[in-house]
C-alpha cells in the first residue's frame, strides 16, 4: 500500500478508466477493512454463496484440490510448466466452468449487484476495460448485439467469459496454457456463429508455431 500511495495519480478519480492490478490490491484491502474479514471469506459470503457457487476457492498451492489443472507455457522449444504467480486479489481463485456459469446466471438477478450497478458495469464504452469488463456492440448474422467480455490471464492460464445478454448467452473458455490467449476471441466468435446456425471458420494454427520446428 505504501509503494502504491507514493505514486502520483494518473488522472482525477472518476474522470477516466485505467486497468490496474495494483488498484485491485487496494480494493481488496478496502474490502477486508470494511468487512473485518479476509478477502476470500468476504467473497465466499457475498458472492459465491449468493450465486450458489460450490467449486470456487482461493488459489493456494498447499491444499490438495481434486482435478486441479496445472498451468503450462508454450515456447518455440515446446511446452513446459509455467511459473506460479499469486495474484490475489487481482485474481487468485480456482473455479470451474460450471461455477462461472452459476455466477453469470446470477448477474441477471439482483443478488450480486443492483440494477444501477449493472448499468455502470455493462454500459457501452470506448475504453478497452472499465469495471473489469470490455463492452462493445458487434454485428454477426446481420444483426447488432451488445457483447460483454471479461478476461483473465496468468502464466499458464488464459480465460474468457463472453456474455450476450439479449440472448441470455454465455460462452466460457478456460485454458491451462498461456499461448492460446490470442485465439480465445476467434474461438468465441466461431461458437457464436455456430449457435446462430451461421457459417464459421475453424481457428488457424499460428504460422510461427508451424515454422519454428523447421527453422
Amino acid at each position: 500500500m505504501k509503494l502504491i500511495a507514493a505514486r502520483p495519480l494518473r488522472f482525477e478519480p472518476g474522470s477516466n478508466y485505467g486497468y490496474s492490478s495494483d488498484a485491485y490490491a487496494v480494493l481488496g484491502a478496502i474490502i477486508e477493512h470494511a468487512t473485518g474479514k479476509s478477502y476470500g471469506q468476504a467473497f465466499a459470503e457475498r458472492i459465491f454463496k449468493r450465486a450458489g457457487m460450490t467449486e470456487t476457492v482461493p488459489a493456494l498451492l498447499t491444499p490438495l484440490v481434486p482435478k486441479r489443472a496445472s498451468g503450462y507455457r508454450q515456447s518455440f522449444a515446446g511446452i513446459e510448466n509455467a511459473m506460479h504467480i499469486g495474484a490475489t486479489p487481482a485474481g487468485g481463485f480456482y473455479s470451474t466452468a460450471r461455477d462461472l456459469h452459476r455466477w453469470e446466471r446470477a448477474l441477471y438477478g439482483n443478488s450480486l449487484a443492483s440494477q444501477r450497478s449493472k448499468e455502470l458495469l455493462f454500459g457501452l464504452r470506448k475504453v478497452i476495460t472499465a469495471y473489469g469488463w470490455k463492452t462493445a456492440e458487434e454485428e454477426w448474422a446481420g444483426k447488432k448485439h451488445k457483447v460483454l467480455r471479461t478476461t483473465g490471464g496468468l502464466p499458464g492460464f488464459a480465460n474468457l467469459l463472453l456474455r450476450v445478454p439479449e440472448q441470455e448467452r454465455v460462452i466460457i473458455l478456460l485454458s491451462n496454457i498461456r499461448g492460446t490467449v490470442w485465439r480465445n476471441d476467434d474461438i468465441a466468435a466461431a461458437v457464436n456463429r455456430i449457435l446462430d446456425g451461421a457459417t464459421y471458420e475453424m481457428p488457424k494454427r499460428s504460422i510461427a508455431e508451424t515454422l519454428a520446428p523447421i527453422i
